[in-house]
């Protein structure tokens, strides 16, 4: 039965570890409109259309942002705490989709 249960936290605490949750905003400093973001491993999740993003809270995970549809086309690394997560007009990239670098701080 220890085994089971040692199994069945260590199953858990893998799956929690692969999995990623960013935050956008439609607006700098993190107001307007927003909407949560969540993949598995190196999944890529595009944006909502028409949904344009002028803030990111990457929960402490590093994000990549591409402004190509299914992760293609140019990107930029968004690494937990690092500068300009509040302000994305900074950039010149418009971004439309994501996915994790794989890396969890």
């Amino acid at each position: 039965m220890v085994l089971g249960i040692s199994l069945l936290i260590l199953s858990a605490i893998t799956a929690s570890t692969d999995s990623w949750v960013i935050l956008v905003n439609s607006e700098v400093f993190f107001k307007g409109n927003s909407v949560t973001l969540t993949g598995y491993e190196d999944e890529c999740i595009d944006l909502p259309t028409n949904f344009v993003a002028k803030a990111i809270n990457t929960n402490e995970f590093c994000v990549k942002a591409f402004d190509g549809h299914g992760c293609t086309g140019n990107w930029l690394s968004f690494f937990p705490n690092t500068f300009y997560h509040h302000n994305l007009t900074k950039f010149q990239l418009r971004f439309v989709s994501v996915k994790s670098c794989q890396t969890a701080f």
